[in-house]
């Protein structure tokens, strides 16, 4: 998380709606890692305290992956390989 905050920092094109996909993507991969819940509650305030990534993250990048298969324009990760 800290390597994607310095890229953040420094990439200067990087839109805001852009920076919320990828922390939904973040928010994602913590939610489906099977371990601890403990591990979970601090990868999350990790995410939270370092990109200020929470769960409005992950309910953008979700409902961009469902609306891309309607209206195909619509920016989701892979079709931008951000």
């Amino acid at each position: 998380m800290e390597v994607v905050k310095q890229i953040e920092k420094r990439n200067s094109n990087l839109g805001c709606y852009r920076k919320i996909l990828r922390r939904g993507i973040f928010y994602k991969k913590i939610k489906r890692i099977d371990g601890d819940s403990n591990i979970k509650k601090k990868l999350y305030e990790g995410l939270k305290t370092s990109l200020k990534g929470d769960v409005r993250s992950y309910w953008i990048e979700r409902f961009n992956k469902k609306m891309s298969y309607v209206f195909p324009w619509i920016l989701t990760i892979p079709r931008d390989r951000m």
